[in-house]
């Protein structure tokens, strides 16, 4: 089971920042999950916030989240070759680009880029194959589940990422007979982390690394 440290370190530094991501390194994060925006001015950021399509990179390091804030290119140069990446995608239309960055980086095998937006992961498979790709799910009805794994061996998804709650002996079987990975968010109990443990589940997200400890 992979260790996904989300957004980082994020209980030992601000969340979604190079100390993070370096701090969940050392700590021995297998993945490292992230989100990006797109500024005014095209740059692919790293942050959760959704307040930053009106302001250019420069105005963004200029506000008042109290730390800066990486971009995208500087991210992966820092996490290049020491541990996986989940790339939250928060918006349709940041797609192409951090596509564009993955490849000129060459960092397609060490990345899955992941959405809440089903039709956004659909175009990803469709359009760049090569990619891993995974939809994050929060809530799920019974009836929805049949037509959810239909699509994912459809179009290939790789992992279908799912609040915790969700995670059952019997949804982890259907999930790996389409195919697919399981991964889990976000846990910080040791007793929750042991459960899905032992239903066999591909990756667990965790603002609190020490949870894996023994």
């Amino acid at each position: 089971m992979l260790k996904i440290a989300h957004r980082g370190a994020n209980r030992l530094a601000p969340e979604n920042t190079l100390e993070a991501f370096q701090l969940a390194i050392e700590l021995g994060a297998d993945m490292i999950e992230l989100d990006v925006r797109l500024s005014h001015d095209q740059q692919i950021m790293v942050i959760h916030d959704d307040k930053i399509s009106d302001l250019s990179r420069s105005q963004i390091n200029q506000t008042s989240w109290g730390h800066a804030i990486p971009t995208l290119e500087q991210t992966l140069t820092l996490i290049k070759n020491q541990a996986k990446i989940d790339i939250e995608l928060k918006e349709s239309h940041t797609l192409e680009p951090t596509v564009a960055l993955v490849k000129g980086l060459k960092m397609i095998s060490q990345v899955i880029l992941t959405s809440f937006d089903r039709p956004t992961v659909i175009r990803l498979k469709q359009k760049y194959p090569a990619f891993k790709a995974g939809l994050i799910i929060a809530k799920l009805q019974n009836d929805e589940l049949p037509n959810l794994l239909a699509q994912a061996l459809e179009y290939d998804i790789d992992a279908l990422v799912l609040h915790h709650r969700l995670i059952t002996a019997d949804l982890v079987l259907q999930v790996k007979s389409a195919n697919c990975q399981i991964y889990a968010w976000t846990v910080n109990d040791k007793k929750e982390l042991a459960r899905l443990a032992t239903l066999g589940i591909n990756g667990l997200a965790t603002d609190d690394l020490t949870i894996f400890n023994q």
